[in-house]
């Protein structure tokens, strides 16, 4: 995706091409416009990083265009030049949402600074953005093994690729999963990260709302989504969810790559698109409520998150790490957790996935006194919330209590030594059994469970 340009405004052409020369030879690409019908039109192509932006334009004047340019390009900053140059104008420039104003002539490094700041200030606003949003919420794919295989295929996701597919249940942490490769691909890290709700999008205002409003002589009155996403990313959120017209709309754009304005102009897309859902797809295609054709759009790079309840070796290392960031959320000691408590969490499926487990983290933290730094005891929600394990007590309460007994103690082992990889000797040191015992233990319960079944 080509880096966005500056965008100069200036009726006088020498000037505007000696600034032009001089930007390019400090390695900025430049639009070079001379007027406002000009100016807008070039925004319709490409939103700019900055405008700089002559006062004084014929037929036009620069207060005017800047009004406009607040409007439809609200993160774009502008810099007000003008050759007369008084305390009143610059004070005029800053109240309508000028970020600067300069006079002309200028020093070269006066400009160039106007600029650098202009962009920083651009970056840390992008950046405060992002942050605020996902602060100590990266996946922990160096840490969670069950992710290993998620991890090495979106990063080869992050290279060329303008449309894909994430599934997973609700509390899979999908968003997230898709706000990384944004922020590590290095065609999109650079431009914005935009979501949007699938059932907020009428199909009535689709391409207003979508792919922006351009009237014929006035240029673009209303971004469009995919202009608040230009070099970055746009995700949209229960795909499943968009309305069939709408659907239709989108396999156009995926597959051309191109859209159109209501004025008629034809614009590439220099978005990429990232559709989310919790339901999988390929059933809502069997029932004819999505498209099979952007289904196979999508499908062609497809990540699906797996379940919390299939990665319980996950569960200690989340666990740890939410707490963290809970801890310093709320301004508390660091903490950890109980053994037993780790067990605990372990012990449940987890239906909300990783969100229900932060959501369990933080009510037990928030019930517990802020100045201790014991660790911390959180036992894992009710059993008997969930179908399985309610399901699973009531095979017990059918069971002799010898029965009983031995199955739970098997099932209870059983889990342990797969908790610790198989090694038996932290196994033994857990459960408080010598390693000879343990042994005997399980040798035992395979030979009673053997018996049983030919028996």
């Amino acid at each position: 995706m080509p880096r966005p340009p500056l965008l100069v405004v200036d009726d006088e052409p020498d000037i505007c091409a000696t600034i032009k020369d001089l930007l390019e030879d400090a390695g900025y690409q430049v639009c070079a416009t001379h007027s406002a019908r000009e100016a807008l039109n070039a925004l319709v192509h490409l939103p700019p990083l900055v405008v700089l932006l002559d006062v004084w334009l014929k037929a036009s004047d620069g207060f005017s265009l800047l009004k406009r340019l607040t409007r439809s390009h609200p993160h774009t900053p502008v810099i007000l030049m003008s050759g007369h140059g008084t305390l009143d104008i610059a004070a005029q420039a800053i109240q309508k949402g000028a970020y600067d104003f300069i006079e002309k002539p200028f020093h070269t490094d006066r400009l160039l600074l106007a600029i650098q700041r202009a962009l920083r200030e651009k970056k840390l606003q992008h950046d405060r953005q992002r942050l605020t949003t996902y602060t100590h919420d990266t996946p922990l794919f160096d840490h969670t093994k069950g992710l290993r295989a998620v991890h090495h295929h979106c990063t080869a996701l992050t290279r060329h690729i303008h449309a894909m597919l994430i599934e997973g249940e609700a509390g899979t942490e999908k968003s997230r999963l898709a706000h990384w490769i944004h922020t590590h691909s290095p065609e999109t890290v650079h431009g914005h990260y935009v979501e949007v709700h699938a059932h907020t999008l009428d199909p009535h205002t689709f391409d207003d709302t979508f792919l922006g409003r351009e009237e014929p002589h006035f240029g673009l009155e209303q971004c469009g989504l995919v202009d608040h996403a230009f070099s970055g990313t746009l995700v949209i959120k229960h795909v499943h969810q968009l309305h069939p017209r709408i659907q239709k709309k989108l396999t156009h754009l995926i597959q051309t790559m191109t859209f159109t304005r209501s004025s008629g102009t034809s614009l590439p897309l220099q978005t990429r698109i990232i559709a989310t859902t919790n339901t999988p797809l390929d059933r809502e295609v069997t029932r004819t409520t999505f498209s099979q054709t952007l289904y196979d759009r999508l499908q062609m790079h497809h990540v699906r998150i797996p379940p919390l309840r299939m990665r319980k070796k996950d569960i200690s290392a989340l666990a740890h790490h939410h707490l963290h960031t809970l801890c310093t959320r709320y301004g508390q000691k660091p903490r950890s957790l109980m053994p037993e408590t780790v067990t605990a969490l372990e012990s449940y499926a987890w239906p909300g996935n990783t969100r229900e487990l932060k959501n369990h983290l933080e009510r037990c933290l928030l019930l517990t006194d802020p100045d201790n730094e014991a660790p911390l005891v959180c036992p894992s929600p009710a059993p008997t919330s969930h179908p399985q394990a309610a399901s699973f007590l009531h095979d017990y309460l059918r069971m002799p209590l010898k029965q009983a007994r031995a199955h739970f103690e098997k099932k209870y082992l059983m889990a342990q030594i797969e908790r610790f990889d198989g090694n038996i000797q932290k196994t033994s040191q857990f459960v408080d059994m010598e390693r000879s015992a343990l042994h005997r233990k399980i040798r035992m319960l395979r030979s009673t469970t053997t018996a049983q079944k030919t028996g």
